[in-house]
Order: C-alpha cells, then sequence, then structure tokens
C-alpha cells in the first residue's frame, strides 16, 4: 500500500490531468488508481486544436504526445451513421484536429505522471 496526500481513481484523461496539475503546481504526494494497462487500441476519437493550451498548462509537450497521430482539417466521425459525417465548428474556434488512438493517450498521460513522480 502507498501513502499519498491524494488519490485519484481512474487513469483517463481527466485523471491524469488532475495528478500533472497537482504535481506541477504543488508538493502533494499523488496516487493514481487505473483498473486496466491501456492494452486495447481505441482508435476513431478526436482532440481538438482547442485542448493545447490545457496540455501546455499541464506542462506536457504536445508534439511528443501527438507525434504518432494524424492531424485534420474537421474532425469526421462514423457514428451512427451509414457514412463519414463531418461539419465545421459551430460557435467558432478553430477545425483542426488529431485523430487518435484513446488507449495510446491515456498510457502516454498516464506515462508523464509517474515520470513527474505520482505512483
Amino acid at each position: 500500500m502507498t501513502n499519498a496526500d491524494v488519490a485519484i481513481v481512474g487513469g483517463g484523461v481527466a485523471g491524469c490531468a488532475a495528478p500533472l496539475s497537482l504535481l506541477r503546481y504543488t508538493s502533494l504526494s499523488i496516487a493514481v488508481l487505473e483498473r486496466t494497462r491501456y492494452g486495447a487500441a481505441r482508435p476513431g476519437e478526436h482532440l481538438s486544436i482547442e485542448s493545447l493550451p490545457t496540455l501546455a498548462y499541464l506542462g506536457v509537450d504536445a508534439d511528443a504526445l501527438l507525434a504518432n497521430d494524424i492531424a485534420g482539417d474537421i474532425p469526421a466521425w462514423a457514428w451512427e451513421s451509414a457514412g463519414l459525417c463531418a461539419e465545421r465548428p459551430r460557435f467558432g474556434g478553430a477545425a483542426r484536429a488529431w485523430f487518435i488512438d484513446r488507449a495510446r493517450l491515456d498510457r502516454s498521460l498516464a506515462g508523464e505522471t509517474v515520470r513527474r513522480g505520482a505512483t
């Protein structure tokens, strides 16, 4: 058993963002509890360009994190549709995104939390 000031349940994007922020801006000790090993690929999601300032705030190198993902101009999807759907943002903002494997993104962020001292 590990003693920690803060325990975070779930090591997905939000579960890794919390310890990355705490480890960067406080001296608290952090434990992240994740039930998976991020093994199975989960392609089909995208990370919009609007997330770059958040990654910078967390101290994450977005270029390295997204180096193996495909950048595109318009997020597209095929859920609940016979064909590929794509549309421009409705409320302004950039129409640029990286098409990601969510398991690889989670695994990379979890690795970063461990490198910074989380258990």
